[in-house]
């Protein structure tokens, strides 16, 4: 175990008995189990921006990019990672990920005012707007 980490100083906290080892693993889960799911995710959603450069702008293809998008952000919401804190980095992300003929469209015409709009709201209509496009 590397020395002078927040694991290490963590793990140190517990006298090394068997009967503490269960409540260190506890702690260990619930210090860190977060923060790993939350790089998992940015990583899975950082891979497919380079996917969907690579995925032809056609008709059909936004269904294509939404139906990866959509399960991604999913599970962003399921560890409460869309707040504010947050959502500037998704609606970048999420923006390139979408054809340029649509990304265009959608920053002509924002829905409602967006100076005082937070990124998690902007966030929420974009993917609002992704939805009717592909239900179209």
């Amino acid at each position: 175990m590397v020395v002078e980490t927040r694991v290490r100083d963590l793990v140190d906290e517990y006298p090394p008995t068997a009967e503490n080892y269960n409540k260190c693993i506890d702690s260990l889960r619930v210090r860190f189990d977060r923060e790993l799911l939350i790089e998992f995710y940015v990583r899975e959603l950082l891979s497919l921006v380079p996917r969907m450069s690579q995925i032809p702008d056609l008709k059909g293809e936004i269904t294509h990019r939404y139906d990866q998008l959509e399960p991604q952000l999913r599970s962003f919401e399921f560890i409460g990672m869309t707040s504010d804190k947050y959502a500037a980095m998704l609606l970048l992300l999420v923006e390139s990920c979408i054809p340029e003929n649509i990304l265009r469209i959608w920053l002509r015409n924002p829905p409602g005012p967006t100076a005082e709009e937070s990124y998690s709201q902007k966030l929420t209509q974009l993917l609002k707007f992704l939805k009717l496009e592909v239900e179209d």
